[in-house]
């Protein structure tokens, strides 16, 4: 398309793609040649690179936005951030996320890594776990051990009950704790026990396990399939009635 700009000289421009350029001057013999403070006319590779470097800044801007929209999320209050968090750990949620995150199983390496298959069916836990969750190493291992079984069970009680208090599900959670201080009254109190220091430094790395991993201790420790298959029935008993009760009051 030609047109005529101020001066009436004529100036061709080219559409191409979603750009309008202007067609460089073709100077022939005998027509008016452009003055030397004119810049020269800018070529098609000049112009490929301007709408390279403005396509880019599109981008960074439209990446911008997500970025903003994710801080003004966070700014917008915890409320807010609570709930959207909500939504995505249902639409993540698997078999062995129930009773997440005080009686879930133990978190799907697979999951963090975007590699789980089996996906709602995984009996791993698939919500978000802040901290990592507390081992004993092998000294306290050694110490755990040696404990008598009476009072080592009767200090997972303890720490049962109290994780059950805090965490608002004590009267769902009767029936393990029960469970727990029947097993340790079966044995007698002249067995080995350990000094009040060194069971003060197992209990502050128990008081970090959730509810589901203590249970596991407790079965561990007393070492008896009898035992071992009632507490697992009471503790996925406890999920279920802690789910129910989740599903009439979602704060739960």
């Amino acid at each position: 398309m030609a047109v005529f700009d101020r001066i009436g000289a004529e100036v061709t421009f080219v559409y191409s793609r979603t750009f309008i350029d202007e067609a460089p001057m073709v100077v022939e013999s005998g027509v008016h040649r452009r003055s030397v403070s004119q810049p020269p006319p800018m070529a098609r590779l000049e112009t490929a690179c301007e709408a390279m470097t403005e396509e880019e800044t599109l981008r960074r801007y439209v990446q911008s936005l997500g970025t903003f929209r994710m801080h003004s999320l966070a700014n917008s209050g915890s409320e807010t951030v609570v709930a959207a968090h909500r939504e995505m750990a249902l639409a993540d949620a698997s078999c062995g996320s129930r009773g997440h995150p005080d009686l879930c199983k133990r978190p799907c390496i697979y999951f963090v890594a975007g590699k789980c298959t089996t996906g709602a069916q995984c009996n791993y836990c698939h919500m978000p776990h802040a901290d990592r969750p507390a081992k004993l190493d092998k000294q306290q291992r050694q110490k755990f051990n040696m404990m008598g079984m009476r009072e080592a069970l009767l200090m997972l009680h303890r720490i049962l009950t109290s994780n059950a208090s805090m965490n608002g599900f004590l009267s769902l959670a009767k029936e393990s704790l029960d469970l727990v201080a029947e097993e340790a009254l079966k044995h007698a109190t002249g067995e080995e026990t350990t000094s009040e220091s060194a069971q003060r430094r197992l209990e502050r790395v128990l008081v970090r396990m959730p509810f589901h991993q203590l249970a596991l201790l407790c079965v561990s420790k007393a070492n008896r399939s009898g035992f071992g298959e009632l507490m697992v029935t009471c503790v996925e008993k406890l999920t279920d009635d802690l789910e129910a009760r989740r599903e009439i009051d979602p704060k739960a």
